[in-house]
């Protein structure tokens, strides 16, 4: 793009992600003297903005120079030094917006900055009258970190005050503040914890083991920190992950979970059940099946809760994964399926959209033994890796397409093994560099076993059979391990 234009600013990258709305917003806190005393840089805006407030601007068309004239109309000659500081000028000021238009959402801290400024003017009174009414209101409220966060702060804040006003053996102020303290800090560090062990079976990637995480995880069970549901919630997680094959474990979790779901806001609901959903997966590459009608259910729940939406979007590997699930726990013709599909393609964001809904579609159609529909939506996503914006959806790609070739066996038997050894290539390149051991060991344990069958495509003698069977159902990781029992027995 031409330098002739704004369209490559910082202050452009941020309008542009702003919907009509905010706009509007952003428009009337430029109009506040509170806020904005440069009338140009107001100008400047009015003129990126332009006349229809119904539409968005031509972001790529804003000549610099004609902007320039709009905001210094009295000026003769343009001067790219001024126009640039006045951008940036409108930039500090559109920051400064966004600040304070997250600040206006969190209303639960606005009570914490009264009180302080309360402290900051000495007006002792008020300042007696607000803690008491803010310091219970903490025990009625969800209890998550930053909740916590925000008492301990309204605390710290009531320290200050008595140490000041109060008579020191009155003073139970640090006691409070140190508590509150605990409590976030501990919540805090098991969620984090709990982010650690997950990456760790996702990913290559190796943690340090964090500091005082054995001591922390050894004390947990005892009171007081053990009755505060999210601190509960997070030790037992964390605990469920550490270990396989914790089939009580999980289900006590999940029970617990909606049996006190009003302690738990929106976020650390999505957040935990996330943790389970993850362990469902890892338990049924493990073998255990029974772990997929668990999955689907949880997503239905979360579903009808109107939990999984994320600023009114869906995650593309949660969509991806309620196919999977629904095509397996549903009976054909997959009526919820196809339902799920179309109502919620609009949740997913755009920029993943024309790799997600073929391959779901894809999906769909191979369950319901539609191979040409479903190959010829595979083909409109690229097969090569750049193609894909994360390295799961090209694992579960290849995975079906060679699914796919082995339905169809006779007519695609040379493209079945010509796959089959570019996947085997992908994996042995990525082994250990952004793949996880255990996500490698699965799919090639898939390719093996294909392989293996493929050999003996020709009628097998009940020994043979028995023995591929056994061996099927006796690994430990191992990609479509139900599908691959039904081609045995079939």
């Amino acid at each position: 793009m031409s330098k002739k234009y704004l369209t490559n600013s910082q202050l452009i990258e941020i309008l542009r992600h702003l919907p009509l709305n905010e706009l509007t917003q952003l428009h009337l806190f430029l109009q506040s003297p509170i806020f904005n005393t440069n009338q140009r840089a107001l100008k400047l805006f009015e003129s990126i903005r332009g006349r229809n407030k119904k539409k968005f601007p031509d972001f790529d068309q804003l000549d610099k120079e004609k902007l320039f004239y709009k905001a210094y109309p009295e000026r003769k000659q343009y001067n790219a030094g001024t126009f640039k500081n006045l951008v940036s000028d409108l930039k500090k000021l559109t920051e400064t917006y966004l600040a304070f238009s997250e600040y206006q959402k969190k209303t639960h801290l606005q009570p914490q900055f009264y009180l302080e400024g309360l402290l900051r003017f000495r007006i002792h009174d008020l300042f007696q009258k607000q803690q008491k009414n803010m310091l219970p209101a903490f025990e009625c409220r969800v209890k998550d970190p930053e909740t916590m966060l925000s008492e301990f702060f309204a605390k710290r804040t009531v320290h200050h005050h008595t140490t000041i006003h109060a008579p020191r053996n009155g003073n139970t102020s640090l006691q409070a503040m140190s508590e509150a303290l605990d409590r976030f800090y501990i919540s805090t560090k098991l969620k984090y914890l709990l982010g650690k062990y997950s990456w760790e079976r996702m990913t290559v990637i190796n943690w340090k083991t964090a500091w005082l995480e054995s001591e922390l995880l050894s004390f947990l069970n005892a009171p007081p920190f053990g009755e505060i549901p999210i601190i509960h919630l997070y030790h037992q997680l964390v605990l469920l992950i550490k270990e396989d094959n914790q089939t009580i474990q999980f289900d006590a979790i999940r029970e617990y979970l909606q049996t006190h779901e009003t302690a738990f806001s929106d976020d650390e609901s999505r957040q935990a059940y996330a943790v389970l959903l993850n362990y469902t997966r890892w338990q049924v590459k493990a073998g255990q099946t029974g772990f997929v009608q668990k999955a689907f259910e949880i997503y239905q729940y979360l579903l009808n809760n109107k939990i999984l939406l994320v600023n009114g979007f869906l995650s593309p590997h949660h969509f991806n994964r309620i196919v999977e699930y629904g095509v397996q726990c549903e009976a054909t013709p997959f009526f919820w399926t196809e339902q799920f599909l179309k109502g919620y393609q609009c949740k997913v964001d755009q920029k993943y959209l024309e790799r997600v809904m073929p391959y779901n579609r894809a999906m769909l159609h191979f369950a319901r033994k539609e191979y040409q529909k479903a190959l010829n939506y595979l083909y409109k996503i690229y097969q090569e890796e750049e193609g894909f914006f994360d390295f799961y959806y090209n694992l579960m790609y290849r995975v079906l397409i060679i699914k796919i070739f082995f339905e169809n066996f006779k007519a695609y038997k040379e493209q079945l093994i010509t796959e089959v050894g570019k996947f085997r290539q992908y994996l042995n390149y990525h082994a250990e560099k952004d793949i996880a051991l255990f996500e490698i060991e699965a799919n090639q344990n898939f390719l093996n076993t294909i392989e293996k069958i493929i050999r003996k495509k020709q009628p097998l003698v009940k020994i043979e059979l028995k023995e591929l069977l056994e061996e099927i159902k006796n690994k430990k990781q191992l990609v479509e391990k139900i599908w691959l029992i039904e081609q045995i027995r079939s």
